[in-house]
């Protein structure tokens, strides 16, 4: 029994050193998967401070013509506007259709309260 615990003894530190390796290389292995995320969150963001002044740039900026159009165009609504109010005030109103079937001068009596809750046959 005294040649067992030598021996135990052995692999127990082989099986120390071997899951020490594999610590190591496991922390190794997330290190650099850590330094790419990293790389590639730096990219991200490098493409996308590059799209935001692209579209920037790309612009257009409104020229004094179109602007001066745009003007225009609001003054002529805005004249439009007072002649459209005119010619609707003008025109006789059509008579109200009749009224809604479902809106009513109903009393208690007309209809009984089972009809109004119908819930099918009742046996």
């Amino acid at each position: 029994m005294e040649m067992d615990q030598p021996a135990n003894y052995g692999q127990e530190k082989r099986i120390e050193l071997i899951l020490d390796m594999y610590m190591k290389k496991l922390s190794a292995n997330l290190d650099a998967l850590r330094e790419k995320i990293e790389i590639i969150e730096k990219k991200l963001d490098v493409q996308e401070r590059a799209v935001r002044q692209n579209i920037i740039q790309n612009r257009p900026e409104p020229r004094m013509e179109q602007v001066q159009e745009q003007m225009q165009e609001q003054r002529q609504e805005q004249r439009q506007e007072p002649q459209r109010q005119q010619a609707t005030t003008q025109r006789p109103q059509p008579q109200q259709a009749e009224s809604n079937q479902r809106v009513g001068n109903f009393q208690s009596g007309d209809v009984s309260i089972e009809k109004f809750f119908y819930a099918g046959n009742k046996r």
